[in-house]
């Protein structure tokens, strides 16, 4: 499949313009994610993918899926850690649930494909940096893993 938008209209502009470094709602969500990671470690943007993006790398996944890799089943952390004693019994850290979903691996994903353009959208970059309070972030330099697409069958969970 052939991605027939581009990024930005693959995100929900609306929600979270991450190309308008000026647009205050751009910082209003960074700020809103860098509050809930330090409370929980976890943050979500709610509505982050335009319906047509959304649909898109949704059909690109299902197309792939069939190919995913599944990995045998296993207890671990939102982290894939071993947890932390600082953190209290209900801090994700220290909740472990049962991994045995798939992976479409980056290498199953063509240079035209919706999800690796945006993977490589450098606004997109700069946002997830900003949020996460780096001065950048860079792409993993395996061809297999550097980007995934989660998939599960039904039954199947990645916490």
């Amino acid at each position: 499949m052939t991605s027939i938008i581009d990024c930005q209209q693959i995100i929900n502009s609306e929600i979270c313009p991450v190309d308008d470094l000026n647009n205050p709602r751009r910082q209003s969500v960074i700020d809103l994610i860098q509050t809930e990671l330090a409370e929980d470690g976890c943050a979500i943007i709610q509505n982050f993918f335009s319906d047509a993006g959304l649909q898109l790398l949704l059909a690109e996944a299902e197309q792939r899926k069939h190919q995913a890799y599944y990995s045998p089943n296993k207890m671990c952390n939102v982290y894939l850690g071993d947890g932390d004693l600082e953190c209290s019994d209900d801090h994700p850290r220290n909740m472990f649930m049962s991994r045995t979903n798939g992976f479409v691996t980056a290498d199953l994903l063509g240079e035209d494909t919706a999800s690796r353009q945006l993977y490589y959208w450098q606004p997109l970059r700069r946002f997830l940096a900003h949020c996460l309070g780096k001065k950048e972030l860079f792409i993993y330099d395996d061809p297999i893993s550097h980007m995934i697409v989660k998939v599960d069958k039904p039954g199947q969970q990645f916490n």
